[in-house]
């Protein structure tokens, strides 16, 4: 239990790093829509900043509260949300014209 906490303390810890992280091509959600504009960059970032926060605090708790069974079917469910969902909204917000330099 004590490293899977670990794990989801390190994943908040990035998230919170993640918020003001300038764009770049090694740290970071590097993907062509983000790339390809500051203000999708921006905004995704933001968003998956809170939501990687708060995977990595509920991966903590499953972790210190559950049995080391229910920890290892909740990781790759809440790993695959934080990973998920920000990709989407920076597509979403590409093909809403946010991602394109004009």
């Amino acid at each position: 239990p004590v490293m899977m906490s670990l794990i989801g303390l390190m994943f908040a810890f990035l998230g919170n790093i993640m918020y003001n992280i300038k764009p770049n091509y090694f740290a970071g959600i590097r993907i062509p829509w983000t790339l390809s504009s500051d203000e999708n960059w921006r905004l995704t970032h933001r968003l998956a900043s809170k939501i990687w926060v708060a995977g990595g605090l509920l991966l903590t708790v499953i972790a210190l509260t559950c049995p080391m069974s229910a920890t290892a079917a909740a990781m790759p469910v809440l790993l695959g949300i934080m990973v998920v969902i920000p990709i989407a909204y920076s597509f979403s917000l590409y093909r809403k014209g946010v991602g394109r330099n004009s």
